[in-house]
């Protein structure tokens, strides 16, 4: 794995403040989810932040508020709660790097419990997975 290079808005400062939230946001085309972690929105003692990709391209952006399922047509997802699923809401961050291969690129959040939680994106589709 190489360390990545390509990263388009400013990485939270977020070693070391306790996670309030993480969500992945899901994307469906035709009512399928065609994509489980099309945005991640993560919350460190109060400030959001969103999390998506494009191939080999990670973005990061402040939010100012938590978002909220949708189900306007044409705009349909819903969020999942996986911070509170990896029980790792009110859990110190320890680290955040990216790093990437030649066929997947990831956001990788390391927790004080040991647990970590990766956002990957295959080029294709993102998904979160959970150690």
């Amino acid at each position: 794995m190489d360390e990545l290079d390509d990263i388009n808005g400013n990485i939270p400062n977020a070693a070391g403040k306790i996670c309030n939230a993480f969500l992945c946001q899901n994307l469906r085309i035709d009512g399928r989810i065609e994509d489980r972690a099309d945005i991640t929105h993560v919350c460190f003692e109060g400030a959001w932040f969103r999390l998506y990709f494009e191939p080999f391209m990670v973005f990061w952006r402040a939010s100012e508020e938590a978002p909220v399922a949708s189900d306007e047509p044409g705009y349909e997802f819903e969020l999942r709660d996986v911070g509170n699923e990896a029980g790792i809401v009110g859990v110190k961050l320890v680290g955040l790097s990216h790093c990437r291969s030649n066929e997947w690129i990831e956001a990788r959040f390391q927790f004080e419990n040991g647990k970590v939680a990766r956002v990957r994106h295959d080029q294709e589709r993102a998904d979160v997975i959970l150690e």
